[in-house]
């Protein structure tokens, strides 16, 4: 290699070293890796293999289209079939070094690289171009692969440490669920006057209880969710729902929060409000963190104004709205006192305003929070429609 090409080399080992560290997602690493490797050698086509167990094929396909990166989970079967026809990954996959194969009639030249780390094959890159690789590209492509083959191999640990963590909140969050529906069912007996009619103070202390049941079961769903976001297990349930019926079932379910907060919530909600596609448990959560965001930052005594404006709605010539044709704005406003809040309490808002950003970005939305002036807290969350 010249020194140049060293140079090279080493910058991308670097930058490789860096991603370990810092990149969470395997599409991240996996778009590192691709963009270090062209930048280093030129080349038409690329494919990445990941090999997440010991097998004798690997379990994903990774590569490039049009700028994205693109994922495909093989099945062995799949895997078998792609590999009896193109024998240079399976030269490659022996792991004795680089396997090479000239530009033949219309056939492309390629390099098939394994990449082996920590005992056993993390992955294979395979590279096409029309011209073959020369000696010193192939070296390079060598030094490059051992940063990559300990990235995937520090990927693989890190993606077993986080299923253990899931495991664990999914687990603990199964043994807290048992008691804690148990005792809201119970409470929901005595609210509905089953066992004897309340008095009113009687009635105050068992809405505050099921209050505080509803909170922690939310608190757990919160962990819950994180956790299975760092691992990309969070999966939705859409289906049709009206966002207004929402927001007025955390409403009513937040009764109690307002009342002890010394604050009022207005609605202001128009009755044709178009239909959206969402996960509704989910959404009712975004919805439930931004407005304890709002209690928690608002003075006493002060109001929060909950509105849903249809955004950029466009119709066709008949008049009707069309699919996918706008969004639903979600605004809360309160007059906030955020800068006195304890830190133990200031890190509870980020992480609930953390959570509603993740849910409303996974649904295809946004979540802005707008500059606080004159004492104005304003939060805007955006959720496309799909059906309308």
């Amino acid at each position: 290699m010249t020194g140049d090409q060293e140079v090279k080399v080493l910058a991308g080992v670097m930058r490789l070293v860096r991603a370990m560290n810092s990149e969470t997602r395997p599409d991240q690493l996996y778009n590192t890796i691709l963009n270090e490797i062209v930048s280093a050698v030129s080349c038409e086509d690329i494919e990445l293999y990941i090999y997440q167990k010991r097998d004798e094929y690997p379990s994903h396909k990774v590569w490039r289209e049009q700028g994205k990166i693109i994922q495909e989970a093989l099945t062995r079967e799949k895997a078998r079939t792609l590999f009896s026809e193109r024998e240079i990954l399976v030269e490659a996959a022996k792991g004795v070094g680089a396997a090479l194969r000239k530009s033949i009639h219309e056939a492309p030249a390629c390099c098939a690289l394994p990449l082996s780390a920590r005992g056993r094959l993390q992955g294979l890159v395979a590279l096409w171009r029309n011209e073959r690789f020369t000696g010193a590209e192939v070296e390079m492509l060598t030094r490059l692969g051992e940063a990559v083959a300990a990235a995937l191999a520090q990927m693989v640990l890190s993606v077993d440490e986080q299923g253990r963590q899931v495991r664990f909140l999914s687990k603990l969050s199964h043994e807290l669920r048992s008691p804690l529906n148990a005792i809201n069912g119970y409470l929901d007996l005595a609210l509905s006057d089953i066992g004897g009619e309340l008095n009113g103070q009687q009635r105050e202390f068992m809405q505050r209880a099921r209050s505080g049941s509803e909170y922690l079961y939310a608190l757990m769903e919160d962990l819950l969710l994180l956790g299975r976001a760092n691992t990309g297990q969070l999966g939705l349930h859409k289906q049709v729902s009206r966002l207004a019926e929402l927001v007025e079932n955390v409403v009513e379910e937040l009764e109690l929060t307002v009342k002890d907060a010394s604050v009022q919530i207005e609605l202001s909600m128009p009755p044709d409000l178009s239909l959206i596609y969402v996960d509704p448990i989910r959404m009712q959560q975004v919805i439930r963190n931004l407005l304890l965001y709002a209690i928690e930052c608002a003075r006493k005594g002060g109001v929060i104004l909950l509105s849903v404006i249809a955004e950029h709605m466009q119709r066709s010539e008949s008049g009707e709205e069309r699919e996918h044709a706008g969004i639903l704005s979600l605004c809360i406003e309160a007059n906030s006192e955020a800068e006195g809040k304890r830190a133990e309490t200031r890190l509870e808002l980020t992480r609930s305003l953390s959570i509603a950003r993740l849910i409303l970005e996974l649904h295809g939305g946004t979540l802005e929070q707008e500059a606080c002036e004159y004492g104005r807290c304003i939060l805007r969350g955006r959720i496309p429609v799909l059906i309308v």
